[in-house]
């Protein structure tokens, strides 16, 4: 397809979306409100008394709100439009105030689709607009257009950069398995879908008693086996469940290959996703390991995209599963700008720095003890008890913490929990920073931080500060235009 810069002639002549956005739009409105209505639901029927009432509540409040927001997607709709000429991709809404966002073809940085069951039922497609140099977010947002429209506005922007994914420039693409798929269901490790399973359990338990939660019947609930082993059937079971549906409905069918200059990422059981990411747009890639994961060798792959900072963690997956030893061949079949060094010589934390990785947890564990000790000796032990597992975790984050540099990369693991390695490009440093509390002065320890992209940072505590200085003019030499947060000196200055 072939058109004249300055050709104004609508391709796709101004309209609105397809009307099927009127229920997508009203849909989306329910969904964000359904987990607040279920909370003050589920508040209003801890009382028995009230239980009949605040479910039948529940279900006129959602009848009533769905009518509500196919009423104001109907609006939306009615006021949003769009119009695509060989120029530019324009986008107008006149909800509320008037919003008007118009993007030039040679800046359209990708068009990503998503299809969810609704738009699957009426053949339509939700799509993302991004802008090279934009903000966070996607610029235009559609959230429903048809095939055709879409593949119009496909080719016009490969039309113009010369790099569309085509079936004449596919590179090698690599599948999730179901095999793998189940194995990263099954080794994700999330504490934001525990937490509600062990508030739920907690309920369960009181109503056990059935009574007010007194500290007599928690006693009461402890010393019963037959209330603890459901208690933990109850958490497992709901826990296993939900962890593993987290990751196979964003994963399934994880599809990613190479194109010329780009990457197609394919996603999604219920909600199919389609992003196309430029890969001259990639700042740095993050492999994690969680604790399950790094005792059987298996790793996932982040990147760190400009435009891409406001977008869910699975938007921003490379491949969510992967054997550790395959990470180089990976990334060199699939992205060989980027390099990752098996082999690269590391700088550590020396070994007197393990005092300072121990010191601030150990003592936000202790200085309670003696207080809780003397008001509850229970929770004063348990408090107590706590002190090795955080040492064994301070000792872990010693043991992980290094740095790499080597042909104009530079890798940094360090670990929270699981392990991370960041690794970019020097030339995609934005701000190196070193800093050094009193602490650290005294033992000839500093922290080095790096910044990549809006969301990308990193850092090793408790470095040599000759190490850290050396490495920190490696980076400083090796960056094309660095912002320094502290001077370049031959003497390191402390922050």
């Amino acid at each position: 397809m072939t058109s004249n810069l300055g050709d104004t002639t609508p391709i796709v002549p101004r309209q609105r979306m397809h009307p099927a956005g009127i229920f997508v739009l009203a849909a989306g409105s329910v969904l964000d409100a359904i987990v607040p209505l279920v909370v003050a639901i589920f508040a209003f029927t801890g009382d028995r008394e009230w239980a009949a009432v605040g479910a039948l509540g529940f279900f006129f409040v959602v009848i009533a709100f769905s009518v509500l927001s196919i009423a104001v997607g109907a609006i939306k709709w009615q006021l949003t439009t769009f119009s695509v000429d060989a120029r530019s991709v324009n986008h107008r809404s006149r909800f509320i105030s008037v919003k008007e966002t118009d993007i030039p073809i040679e800046r359209v940085q990708s068009v990503d689709a998503k299809q969810n069951p609704i738009q699957r039922l009426f053949v339509v497609f939700g799509v993302k607009i991004r802008a090279a140099g934009g903000g966070k977010k996607a610029e235009i947002s559609l959230q429903a257009l048809s095939p055709e429209v879409l593949t119009q506005l496909r080719r016009l922007v490969a039309a113009k950069e010369q790099t569309a994914a085509s079936s004449t420039d596919v590179l090698p693409k690599r599948k999730l398995s179901n095999r793998e798929l189940i194995f990263a269901a099954l080794t994700e490790v999330r504490l934001g879908f525990v937490l509600p399973i062990l508030a739920v359990v907690g309920r369960i338990g009181f109503e056990m008693v059935d009574n007010e939660p007194t500290a007599g019947d928690m006693l009461k609930v402890a010393q019963d086996p037959t209330a603890w082993t459901i208690t933990a059937i109850v958490v497992l079971v709901a826990s296993v469940a939900l962890l593993t549906l987290g990751t196979i409905i964003p994963f399934s069918g994880f599809v990613v290959e190479r194109h010329t200059h780009r990457l197609r990422i394919q996603r999604g059981l219920f909600t199919r996703r389609e992003a196309v990411i430029p890969v001259a747009r990639i700042q740095a890639i993050e492999v994690r390991e969680n604790l399950l994961r790094q005792m059987i060798g298996r790793v996932s792959i982040q990147v760190e995209v400009a435009g891409y900072a406001n977008e869910s963690a699975p938007d921003q997956t490379l491949f969510p599963f992967l054997r550790r030893s395959e990470i180089s061949a990976f990334l060199k079949e699939l992205l060989p700008e980027v390099h990752y060094f098996k082999d690269a010589p590391t700088t550590s934390p020396p070994r007197h720095a393990l005092r300072r990785y121990l010191l601030v947890p150990l003592l936000i564990v202790i200085a309670p003890v003696p207080l809780l000790w003397i008001a509850e000796p229970l929770a004063g032990a348990c408090l107590l008890s706590m002190t090795v597992p955080v040492a064994i975790w301070c000792w872990a984050r010693w043991r992980a913490a290094n740095i790499w540099f080597k042909d104009g990369f530079c890798g940094i693991r360090y670990r929270i929990v699981g392990r991370r390695t960041f690794i970019f490009p020097v030339r995609r440093l934005q701000s190196q920073r070193l800093s050094q509390n009193p602490l650290q002065r005294r033992a000839d320890l500093v922290t080095l931080k790096v910044r990549v992209g809006a969301k990308g940072k990193a850092e090793v505590r408790h470095l040599d500060s000759e190490d850290a200085q050396m490495m920190w003019q490696q980076l400083e030499i090796a960056g094309s235009s660095i912002d320094n947060f502290l001077p370049s000196t031959p003497k390191m200055a402390m922050a």
